[in-house]
């Protein structure tokens, strides 16, 4: 048997609704957890309550773990994923001799991208032209820097 509680009144992203919640036997189920800097879909529903659902980040940010789907069981909400940010490669980069692209670029978590050094410099292995940046959640990551001049 179910009993229906009192509504509770509750703000996602700035827009009043009212949530029912409905106790059965798993216990209370709360609206599911709130992901910065991403959102959720419904899965499923028992009645107009949120059972089961699955979450997605915004655009270049990425979950810190790979799970289809997240349950309220017994009234409490698994754990959701965080969503881990990208970094941007910004005018750090000349600190390494390493020349800033045209346009804004973003790096997503765990992703490499390629830099090349500015004329006139090299990284000193071989000449090397270029160096691999990589992005941690949302810090830059630089192993090397183009520090040998070019005779």
């Amino acid at each position: 048997m179910k009993m229906r509680v009192p509504a509770k009144i509750i703000c996602f992203s700035c827009f009043l609704f009212s949530v029912t919640i409905v106790q059965g036997q798993g216990g209370i189920c709360p609206p599911p957890p709130y992901l910065q800097h991403g959102d959720y879909s419904i899965i499923s529903k028992e009645k107009d309550v949120i059972t089961e659902v699955s979450y997605t980040c915004q655009s270049y940010y990425v979950q810190d773990k790979q799970q289809e789907s997240y349950k309220c069981v017994e009234g409490k909400w698994e754990t959701p994923p965080k969503c881990l940010g990208p970094c941007e490669i910004n005018d750090i980069v000349e600190k390494y001799n390493l020349q800033l692209p045209i346009e804004k670029v973003y790096v997503k978590h765990a992703d490499k991208y390629r830099l090349n050094c500015r004329a006139g410099w090299n990284t000193g292995s071989e000449m090397g032209t270029y160096v691999d940046v990589s992005c941690s959640k949302g810090n830059l990551q630089i192993d090397k820097s183009c520090d040998t001049q070019n005779n």
